[in-house]
């Protein structure tokens, strides 16, 4: 076996299963929504809420290609 400084970082690494992926970015959907509602209701400016749509679309879009596997 080679030396801890030798490895590679690789073997050490986790890959996250289609069913973490989902419970992690369900999650995040569902921060992202109550972060939206918030920044609607705070007045902040439409270019900051069409960033924060967008990004809940990809997460969303993610979420729902997770979902049919």
């Amino acid at each position: 076996m080679r030396p801890e400084s030798e490895r590679s970082d690789w073997t050490d690494t986790d890959l996250l299963t289609n069913d973490a992926a989902r419970e992690r970015l369900e999650e995040a959907v569902g921060q992202l929504r109550a972060e939206l509602d918030q920044r609607r209701t705070d007045g902040t400016a439409q270019d900051t809420i069409a960033e924060l749509e967008s990004r809940l679309a990809r997460f969303q879009e993610s979420l729902d290609e997770l979902r049919r596997r």
